[in-house]
């Protein structure tokens, strides 16, 4: 997970290219934003066809994103500061890689989400 400063297409691609491997499928609504995963050599594939705020969009994102929230919010008790977000996320990462792992030394670097 990475923080961006915006949804701007440029901010997206430059997210998706430095954390998503090439050859992948890339799954989100019809934001313009993600025009051009495809020339940046990822598969395209719009899962909501509207661009719309609201409840359940991407399923499996709203997924991640939850757990995320409620786990900044038990662990650090409201008091999770904007200035270590980035710290903040890298554990996220490691804790959600690893919650079914039953081997201590196995590591990942990235946020995968299975069906």
């Amino acid at each position: 997970m990475q923080r961006i400063p915006d949804a701007s297409g440029e901010s997206l691609k430059d997210a998706i290219k430095n954390n998503i491997e090439t050859d992948s499928i890339i799954q989100t609504d019809r934001w313009q934003g993600y025009n051009g995963t495809k020339q940046l050599g990822y598969a395209h594939e719009i899962i909501h066809e509207e661009a719309d705020i609201g409840n359940h969009l991407l399923p499996k994102a709203n997924l991640v994103a939850s757990l995320l929230k409620r786990w900044l919010l038990g662990t650090y008790q409201g008091a999770a500061s904007p200035t270590h977000l980035d710290y903040y996320l890298d554990e996220y990462t490691f804790r959600f890689n690893h919650r079914t792992s039953r081997s201590p030394g196995e590591t990942h670097d990235h946020v995968t989400i299975y069906n």
